[in-house]
């Protein structure tokens, strides 16, 4: 008896152990695993091309952008593994500036001159998702934008998303590359809405995967940036090699586990 039970103690501490070790490892195990899936698709990165290659031409696994990178620390887990990351930006009125966060989620003291002063140094591409826009402060966030690159040089290094018009047609005027978010009740023909008036200079429209087709009726002049989440992506890796050969497409976010993905 005395044997059994010390079987089943050293079975129960390995077991522990072994529990710990996944939970300390996981989001590393889960990365490591992305990172082979996409190693599948050829895809792996190349600074000097992804550095060379302007976002509106991006060909194949460059498309491969990492979604919601709200945090230096999150920054650092993948900056050496992709060319392009998706970050979300809230406009504060008071300070005249954006911040980068994830409505609901509290604004902190992260602000887009935090990774713009990054990218001047880095070569890297951002995709910027400005959240909850209000009309009435567009003249303020063009005067933003305008500064932030003649501090910093963006406006070939950055694609800046809304759904708010205006502000998309004001920075298309000014050179900045645009995608207009597309209502999806528009696209899935539950709306009496027009089609919202956009410049030839906007360069893309945006919504997530399963709209893609839509986005191609209703904007057939524009190329899209979708995202696709789904972490079944990963097992089946046909989806991703549709939208990488959909000339059409021009970047797609991915969903990449790490500790700071909220």
């Amino acid at each position: 008896m005395r044997k059994k039970a010390r079987f089943w103690k050293g079975v129960l501490i390995v077991l522990v152990i072994t529990g710990a070790l996944l939970f300390a490892f996981s989001y590393s195990l889960l990365f490591a695993f992305q990172r082979m899936r996409l190693g599948q698709l050829g895809c792996s990165v190349d600074k000097r091309q992804i550095a060379d290659s302007g976002i509106a031409h991006l060909q194949g696994c460059q498309k491969l952008w990492v979604h919601r990178v709200n945090s230096f620390e999150r920054l650092q887990v993948v900056q050496d593994h992709f060319g392009g990351f998706e970050c979300d930006l809230l406009f504060d009125p008071a300070a005249q500036t954006f911040r980068i966060t994830h409505p609901p989620a509290p604004a902190n003291d992260l602000t887009a001159d935090d990774y713009f002063r990054w990218l001047k140094s880095s070569g890297k591409k951002m995709w910027l998702d400005v959240k909850d826009f209000r009309p009435a402060d567009v003249e303020a966030g063009v005067r933003y934008f305008l500064h932030s690159d003649s501090l910093y040089h963006i406006r070939d290094q950055v694609v800046v998303e809304s759904s708010e018009p205006v502000l998309v047609n004001m920075l298309a005027a000014e050179g900045f590359i645009v995608s207009y978010l597309v209502p999806p009740q528009f696209l899935e023909g539950n709306s009496r809405d027009t089609v919202v008036s956009l410049l030839p200079e906007v360069a893309f429209v945006s919504q997530e995967d399963r709209f893609v087709a839509a986005l191609k009726r209703r904007y057939p002049q524009k190329k899209i940036i979708t995202w696709a989440l789904s972490f079944d992506n990963y097992f089946n890796l046909s989806h991703f090699r549709s939208l990488l050969s959909d000339p059409a497409v021009g970047i797609v976010l991915i969903n990449i586990k790490s500790r700071h993905y909220k």
